[in-house]
């Protein structure tokens, strides 16, 4: 395959954002899609795109299309997917893949009986600062790994208003945690129980907080939100340091790596103290020395650049993928975006009285 055609279907930011990264990468894209018919004419003319359609099976049906960008709204991705699939296209999705987990199981069983290639857009895993951060965490330099604490959450009521009013709101877990329970997956593997708590308002869920127990026995806590400015790391907990991905996370391209430092037993009272623990004393009473003493524990920073853009990573390896007739991503295969969805669902089962209450509340009104 040497010439590889794209449909795109959608034409919001992502769309947008897209086409640059599908030129980077030497994909065409030949026909763009969307129910709004004006949008895709616009859009089309905006990039030279050749075919604009608001006919999705219309699309679908062209021999000169290979595979399908799924970037319209949330709530349509899991139907989107499944009639490209059907019609022998490999899929790239944004994610979420689907809003349930009942919707990413018939996407992935669609897949696998027509043996197509279909992968959810989790863009971030492809990143070299994510790849350094896997990568140092299963080297075991840092002894055992115990925790993940990570974050992810900036005030962003001016872009939700409008997909509310559309009905496109799909909240937190499904926008912003997808990343955050993604990056826990990836370090500890299935999740066995979890506790949530999420602040939730008549459009859906704005704020949670997670804390999964993986079967490893290690745990996540988890923190996203619309509404609040969070510290947009990831810190990996080790028995020997810790590593983290830095500010910001969605994007970061750097770790830091900080080593325990090891302590002498404290001496005891009774005793005069040595000519060292007086000196030490001593020079603890400099606030520089303090600081420089700080910073030696700190292993050090990498920068991981990921280039001109973000996406690239995960759109070469895509086109990888299809080209050697790849029919699943071994980074984000199938299997991986439904541990995703599993544990979205054990979170809406955590707190299914505080929705029930809120949509009560709100019909109530």
């Amino acid at each position: 395959m040497t010439r590889i055609n794209f449909a795109v279907v959608g034409t919001g930011a992502m769309a947008t954002r897209m086409m640059d990264t599908f030129k980077r990468a030497k994909i065409h894209v030949v026909a763009i899609v969307s129910h709004d018919i004006e949008r895709a004419r616009t859009f089309a003319a905006r990039f030279n795109v050749p075919i604009c359609d608001s006919n999705l099976s219309a699309v679908l049906a062209r021999s000169d299309v290979d595979a399908v960008y799924v970037a319209n709204a949330a709530r349509e991705h899991s139907m989107v997917c499944i009639a490209a699939l059907e019609a022998g296209k490999a899929v790239l999705c944004e994610k979420p893949i689907a809003l349930c987990l009942a919707d990413a199981q018939r996407v992935a069983e669609v897949a696998r009986s027509t043996r197509m290639l279909c992968m959810e857009g989790l863009w971030t895993l492809f990143l070299p600062a994510y790849q350094r951060f896997f990568e140092t965490a299963n080297s075991g330099a840092w002894g055992t790994a115990g925790s993940l604490v990570a974050d992810f959450g900036y005030p962003r009521s001016g872009e939700i208003a409008p997909r509310t009013e559309r009905g496109d709101f799909e909240g937190v877990l499904l926008d912003r945690g997808v990343y955050l329970i993604a990056l826990s997956l990836r370090l500890f593997g299935a999740v066995q129980r979890v506790h949530a708590g999420l602040r939730i308002s008549a459009y859906g869920d704005e704020e949670a907080f997670l804390q999964l127990l993986h079967d490893n026995g290690n745990h996540s806590q988890l923190a996203m939100s619309f509404t609040s400015l969070m510290s947009n790391t990831a810190t990996l907990h080790c028995s020997e340091g810790l590593i983290q991905l830095q500010y910001p996370l969605i994007g970061s391209e750097g770790i830091l790596i900080a080593r325990h430092p090891k302590t002498s037993p404290l001496p005891e009272t009774v005793r005069e103290p040595s000519l060292r623990m007086k000196a030490l004393k001593k020079l603890r009473e400099f606030p520089l020395l303090r600081r420089v003493n700080r910073g030696l524990r700190r292993t050090g920073s990498e920068s991981l650049p990921y280039g001109r853009d973000q996406y690239l990573p995960q759109v070469e390896h895509f086109v990888a993928l299809l080209r050697a007739g790849a029919h699943e991503s071994e980074v984000v295969p199938l299997e991986f975006s439904l541990d995703v969805q599993r544990v979205i669902e054990s979170v809406r089962a955590v707190v299914a009285d505080d929705i029930k209450n809120v949509v009560n509340a709100a019909c109530a009104e």
